[in-house]
């Protein structure tokens, strides 16, 4: 009884874990794109090719 018990909530943990690391390195990504665009969008001068 208990050890079924424990099983479960391991595998919740487990599972709760390797959603969040998902979510957070998705995030951690696109933090990191969207630092390249602001970067790659100041190296562009405002108002000079048009």
């Amino acid at each position: 009884m208990f050890r079924t018990l424990f099983s479960i909530l391991f595998k919740t943990v487990l599972v709760l874990g390797a959603i969040f690391a998902v979510f957070s390195l998705m995030r951690y990504l696109t933090e990191q794109r969207n630092d390249y665009i602001e970067i790659y969008n100041d190296d562009i001068p405002d108002g000079e090719y048009y």
